[in-house]
């Protein structure tokens, strides 16, 4: 309750709004359900979360999914260098077992 009142959202249903009771937790949190997204759509302290009930996951936010792309890239770019400081240092050594070998 929200002052007394029941929490309450609406969702558009056939072109109409329809009254959709909200649930809140001991803590403070307010959540629903959305059977179109099959999540669980949660208002915590200012921000809207999604949950995802099959898996047991929050999905990302927006900053949460930023990061987890730039760690993905700067990954990738340190794993492309050290592939090719590896093919350089392979060639010198080709080089170097050829000029060995003479030829």
């Amino acid at each position: 309750e929200f002052y007394g009142e029941p929490l309450v959202g609406e969702r558009l249903v056939d072109g109409e709004y329809s009254r959709l009771v909200l649930n809140r937790e001991s803590d403070g949190r307010v959540w629903s359900r959305s059977e179109v997204l099959n999540l669980d759509l949660w208002w915590d302290d200012g921000e809207l979360r999604f949950w995802d009930p099959v898996s047991g996951l929050w999905l990302l936010n927006h900053e949460e999914e930023k990061a987890r792309a730039d760690t993905a890239e700067a990954r990738a770019d340190t794993e492309m260098s050290a592939r090719l400081a590896a093919e350089s240092r392979m060639a010198e050594l080709e080089a170097e077992i050829r000029r060995l070998r003479g030829d």
